[in-house]
This record gives structure tokens, C-alpha cells and sequence, in this order.
């Protein structure tokens, strides 16, 4: 037996050195390691093909990212929206959930960007005798990173080398993509943010005893009215819509403490997939120049019209009870942040509700018999002209009487054209202006000129100022560092009180800075509090007219912060501490309202008796 075992092993050996001998007389063929000849040319191209892979790999996350998925906008499967000048395609619509298969979209991408730019490895490198062969690309998805590995024949001076190409990205796109395809289910079977929305519109701000958008009316004070028509409605739904978006947030992100700045509530989803995606930067919007339409937004009764009446016998007044239906469609856009590459991941979700509760996804919008008859025969002419308050003609804003779409006005501000007979609202509306509502005859609308006031867009800049109350030199000092802006967490609460209408606007900042917009140009006494984890860190009130010129221009608003201050509970006391604040801060010049920027502040004291 051991005579017999040498004999297989002297075999073997003669075979094996017949194989190295074969290998080494083919040019072309290469064993495992690189000979010494190509090696520096192999290492050179080795590095510049790792390089060109991570590029593609990166590169093709940024298209997934912004393509929702996909590696491009031509095969989006349910139709898109537009975000940031961009399209993002839906991943549930309409009940059903479609998304794409992101880990093939990675590799085919990828491969499809080595083949295209594989040439320009040799050309960069200046080197004859290298060629490229078709890459395999085949990739490995981990929470963190994906590992990447590519085979693509090389040749080199005529030697032929197969060694894969290995490379890691960094990136959380497999959470991500396993996150949305687990929101997209999810919203589909529980719909979040159809009751997120109808949540919001139940508690909606309340204007002249009514909410914006009203589910129930019932009038008890004798003369009372309401009348709300589709464009009363339809800015107070989308800002219901925005509020709900802008306040939805992943498991255990909702901000606390933060009903002393904004009456709107707070919404946390459910663990997706049961995980909480705690590492994912998540957030929801609304498209390009959002706007509700008649064919998306209804309701009914359309027009709202109660009144309350006296009860006989009984010297009480009171209305019939109004349920008001809902139908409107919309669709989210969910954007999720990479942390790793920065990159954005955004899909849309469509919400739909009927009958104020989550719509069933077969069912379409109200229509009105008695508003269809009212509106079918128009025997009545409109010829009605909008001007600004300068006399220029205002184009394209849409006109409504007795409850029928008039049309818009022409570029001279012009509207010509049949309209119902009889008395009832004329509703006039255009982004920008401030909306028109008042009875009218049908008599009246022929010949019929009417001026809209601007609500300019402004842009605001809140400043914090340091304001130290020295009881024993009996005065209030602002040391030249006092004025920064906010701190990030502090909170500026807004609230315009319109001298004219009496009305009043509040609005909430949690950032450095926002826009002031939606209320008409004019006189307005405004309040200014800056909050802090829901203590009043201190406050200011001023006269300050908002003009039609302010549109698009800039204000700095400087917020006071008085150690003080939060303390003070009585409400007298504590409008009087409002008014020396604001006293204070306009003796050393800031404002606290201003149109220029206050630089260089050199420090600032007033006295007790001069406030």
C-alpha cells in the first residue's frame, strides 16, 4: 500500500507542474497574483476603476434619491408631483401601492455607468495596452453602507486578469427603502393622515365663533349669520393641510412643551415595520405652488348659510344645527434624509377623504342639485373690474356669485360674462390679496368696479436682545454681545391685531426667521413673545403699518429677553413689563421692528425714568 500511495503522489506532482508550465506558456492567462511586469500598470488601473465605481455608486444613489426609487422620471408606475422643480412619483395612490425595486434600480444603474464611462479609466491614465470588458455588478445592502462587488475582465499587455473589484458606499438607502415601502403599506391600510387632517380640521382656528373649517354649526345668539362659500374655505383647508404635514413627525420626534407657540397639534406616526427609524431625518410637504382646486376640495352644504332665528313663545334665538360632509384629495410628499450621504429620498403618498372620515378610494365628490340648478341657467349679465389699490387692473382673480363660478378676470382686470339672477355673495379671490366677500344684487354686477387690497409676502428676521434690569442703579442695561439671533429651541409668537376689520392674525416661529404673509395691507398693533420651553421670556408691543410696499422686503424683528419677566403672573403687571420692554428697546434703537438690520451695536442703558 505505501509503494502504491507514492506512485499517486509522484502523478500528481507531475500533473500539477504540467499545469503551471501550460499557464506560464500562454501568454494571455494569468495565475492568481499579478506578474511583476504589469503589476504598477494593474495597480494604476485597479485605483482609478475603484474610483470610477465609488463615483457611480454615488452617483446612482443621488438619482434614486431623487427619483424616488427610480433610476429616472419616465417609468414612474402611479403618475407623479412636482417638489422643488422636480418630479416625485407616487408610491400609493388611490388605495394601491407601487414602488419600485430599488436594489436592482442601484445595480443596473451602476452597471449601466461603468459601461458608459469604463473608457475614460485608460484614457485618464494615458496608458496603452489596457482594454475593459463588460462589468458584472453584484452588491450586498446593509443598514450602513453597501458593499459593492464588480467583475470586469481586464487586459493588460495581453494578460488577462479577472480579479473582482471591491468597494464599500456608506449610505442607509436599504433602511430607507425598506422604511417607505413600509409607510406606503401601512398608509394605504391605515391612513394616518387622513385622520392627522381630519384631526386638525375639527380643531381648525376659531373666527367669529366659527371655526375656518367648520364640521358643525350651531348658532344660539340672536342675528347671528354665517356664510362661508368654497373660497372662505379654501385657503383655511390648505393652511389646515400645510399645519398638518409641517407638524407630523417619526415615533417619538414630536417636539413637547410646544402649545404656548402653535394651537396646532402634534402628530407622531406608529413604529413602521415595528422599528422607529431613529437614525432617518423624515419629514412631509406639499408640492410646487399647492393650491386646492374645485375638482379636490368640496363640501357640503355648498355655500354654508345659517342663520339664527327667534323660537316663538320663548324669546330665544337659535339656528338649525349645520353638519358640514368634506371631501378633498391631496398627496404628501415624504422626504427622508441619508445622514451618510446627505442624499434626500422623496416619494408621495395620496390622502383622501370623504364624508369626514378616510374616503373610499371608488368614490368621487359631491355636486349639489340645488347649486347645480341655481348655477345652470344664468340669465343675469356680470361686467365687474379689480384694481389694486394704485388703479391697476387685477388679472386673473376668480369671481363667485350666489355660490356659481363666474370665471377670472382678463389681464385688464375684466370680467364679462352671464351670472345667476338674484341676491347673494359675490366672492372675489387671488393669491396675494386680501379675498373680497359681500352681498350683492345680480342688478349691481353689470358695470361693477371693485379695488382688492394686497397682502404682502414679507420676509422677517427675529433677533434676541439680552435686556438686564439693574434695580440698584435704577436702570435697564443691553451690553454690546445682547443681540444675537434666537437661540435654536427658543420660539418668537406672533399676534397682528387689524385696526380696521378688528381682527386678529397669530403666527408661531420656531426658526430664525419666516415670512409674515395672508394678512391685508394696513394699520396693525402687534405683539411680539419670546418663548422658551413654554416660559415667556419676555415680549413687545407696537403700532407698525404693514404697506403694499412691504411685499418681498425685509423686516428685523428684536424680541426682548428679561430675566424677570417669566416670573410675573398678574396680568396688568405683566403688560406693563410688555410696555417698558418695548420702551426700552426703542430708546437704544431697536426697534423693535425695523427695516435695516442693527450692526454694530455698541451697548445701550435707560434709565427707570426714562421709560
Amino acid at each position: 500500500m505505501a509503494k502504491g500511495q507514492t506512485e499517486i503522489v509522484v502523478v500528481l506532482g507531475i500533473v500539477i507542474v504540467a499545469i503551471v508550465v501550460i499557464l506560464y506558456a500562454v501568454p494571455n492567462i494569468l495565475p492568481s497574483d499579478v506578474p511583476a511586469g504589469i503589476k504598477p500598470k494593474y495597480d494604476a488601473v485597479k485605483a482609478s476603476f475603484e474610483s470610477l465605481v465609488m463615483d457611480g455608486a454615488q452617483n446612482t444613489i443621488r438619482k434614486l434619491s431623487l427619483y424616488g426609487g427610480y433610476l429616472d422620471n419616465s417609468s414612474f408606475q402611479m403618475g407623479s408631483v412636482t417638489f422643488l422643480g422636480k418630479e416625485v412619483p407616487y408610491w400609493q395612490y388611490n388605495g394601491q401601492v407601487k414602488y419600485p425595486n430599488v436594489k436592482d434600480n442601484f445595480i443596473q444603474g451602476l452597471r449601466d455607468y461603468l459601461a458608459n464611462n469604463k473608457d475614460t479609466v485608460a484614457e485618464s491614465l494615458k496608458m496603452s495596452g489596457v482594454a475593459l470588458g463588460d462589468p458584472q455588478v453584484s452588491a450586498n445592502f446593509l443598514n450602513n453602507k453597501i458593499v459593492i462587488t464588480v467583475n470586469m475582465p481586464a487586459t493588460i499587455d495581453g494578460y488577462k486578469i479577472s480579479k473582482p473589484y471591491a468597494v464599500e458606499v456608506q449610505t442607509r438607502l436599504n433602511e430607507i427603502d425598506e422604511f417607505a415601502k413600509g409607510l406606503a403599506s401601512y398608509d394605504a391600510s391605515n391612513r394616518p393622515f387622513e385622520y392627522y387632517t381630519l384631526s386638525s380640521m375639527m380643531i381648525s382656528p376659531i373666527e367669529q365663533d366659527v371655526h375656518t373649517v367648520p364640521m358643525f354649526i350651531f348658532l344660539t345668539e340672536c342675528g347671528d349669520y354665517v356664510f362661508k362659500s368654497w373660497w372662505d374655505l379654501k385657503p383655511a383647508m390648505e393652511n389646515v393641510i400645510k399645519t398638518t404635514l409641517a407638524q407630523t413627525y417619526m415615533p417619538g420626534k414630536a417636539p413637547l412643551n410646544t402649545m404656548m407657540s402653535s394651537g396646532s397639534p402634534k402628530y407622531s406616526l406608529v413604529p413602521v415595520n415595528g422599528k422607529r427609524y431613529e437614525s432617518l431625518d423624515v419629514a412631509f410637504h406639499l408640492p410646487d405652488d399647492f393650491s386646492l382646486t374645485q375638482a379636490d376640495f368640496q363640501f357640503s352644504p355648498d355655500p354654508i348659510m345659517v342663520t339664527s332665528k327667534i323660537i316663538p313663545m320663548v324669546g330665544q334665538c337659535q339656528s338649525d344645527p349645520v353638519y358640514v360632509n368634506y371631501y378633498v384629495s391631496y398627496p404628501a410628499i415624504v422626504r427622508v434624509k441619508d445622514p451618510l450621504t446627505q442624499n434626500v429620498f422623496q416619494f408621495a403618498l395620496h390622502v383622501f377623504i370623504k364624508d369626514n372620515k378616510p374616503g373610499v378610494w371608488t368614490e368621487s365628490g359631491y355636486e349639489s342639485d340645488v347649486q347645480k340648478q341655481i348655477c345652470s341657467n344664468p340669465q343675469c349679465a356680470a361686467d365687474i373690474s379689480l384694481k389694486d389699490s394704485t388703479g391697476k387692473p387685477v388679472d386673473f382673480a376668480s369671481i363667485t356669485f350666489m355660490g356659481c363660478d363666474l370665471g377670472r378676470t382678463n389681464s385688464q382686470g375684466v370680467l364679462r360674462g352671464p351670472a345667476p339672477c338674484g341676491l347673494g355673495p359675490l366672492q372675489i379671490y387671488k393669491q396675494g390679496y386680501d379675498a373680497y366677500s359681500r352681498m350683492e344684487s345680480s342688478d349691481r354686477l353689470a358695470g361693477l368696479t371693485i379695488s382688492l387690497v394686497k397682502t404682502p409676502a414679507i420676509n422677517a428676521h427675529f433677533y434676541e436682545v439680552i435686556i438686564q434690569n439693574l434695580s440698584l442703579n435704577g436702570k435697564y442695561d443691553i451690553s454690546q454681545n445682547a443681540v444675537n439671533v434666537i437661540e435654536s429651541g427658543h420660539i418668537v409668537y406672533m399676534n397682528f391685531y387689524d385696526m380696521a376689520s378688528i381682527k386678529s392674525y397669530q403666527m408661531g416661529y420656531n426658526m430664525r426667521g419666516g415670512q409674515i404673509n395672508g394678512m391685508p395691507a394696513g394699520y396693525y398693533v402687534i405683539g411680539g413673545t419670546l418663548l422658551s420651553k413654554g416660559n415667556e421670556l419676555g415680549a413687545f408691543i407696537i403700532n407698525y403699518t404693514l404697506s403694499e410696499g412691504l411685499d418681498g422686503k425685509d423686516l428685523y424683528i428684536y424680541l426682548p429677553n428679561e430675566l424677570g419677566y417669566q416670573g410675573i403672573t398678574d396680568t396688568a403687571q405683566k403688560a406693563g413689563a410688555t410696555v417698558t420692554l418695548t420702551n426700552v428697546l426703542i430708546k437704544c434703537g431697536l426697534g423693535p421692528v425695523s427695516l435695516s438690520e442693527i450692526k454694530n451695536f455698541k451697548g445701550c442703558s435707560v434709565g427707570y425714568n426714562e421709560v
